[in-house]
């Protein structure tokens, strides 16, 4: 497996001999910086093309959100608001994904929006 994220790529990891071993941890990256990788597989009469590369960047997944919070109804519609994560550890917000039970007490798992990451607010209503 190759990495790169300079335009240029590097091996990261040989399999020779070792041809069960479909992962690899790649460590000392830097936070927020994207890296391009790409594998190929070789045998015993060479090596094959390499795949597409595909891209991944370095950061783990916003934490400490707080929960939406009431701010206006009617009969038949809500208005919640919510605030920014506390941590974003290095990579900027993609969206929000709003979710919505039935109502009943359940666990909300249906969604029912996306918004851009500048938008903390939602108008919902039941239909």
């Amino acid at each position: 497996m190759d990495h790169g994220s300079d335009g240029k790529f590097r091996r990261v990891f040989d399999g020779r001999n070792r041809p069960g071993v479909l992962s690899y941890l790649v460590d000392d990256l830097e936070t927020g910086r994207s890296y391009r990788f790409k594998v190929r597989a070789l045998n015993y009469n060479g090596a094959g093309l390499f795949s597409n590369e595909t891209v991944f960047t370095s950061c783990l997944p916003p934490q400490q959100i707080l929960p939406p919070q009431y701010v206006s109804s009617t009969n038949s519609s809500l208005r919640v608001t919510w605030g920014a994560p506390a941590y974003l550890y290095g990579c900027p917000l993609i969206n929000f994904k709003l979710y919505i039970n039935d109502g009943q007490g359940g666990v909300p798992s249906t969604l029912i929006a996306t918004l851009a990451p500048n938008v903390n607010f939602f108008n919902y209503t039941a239909f």
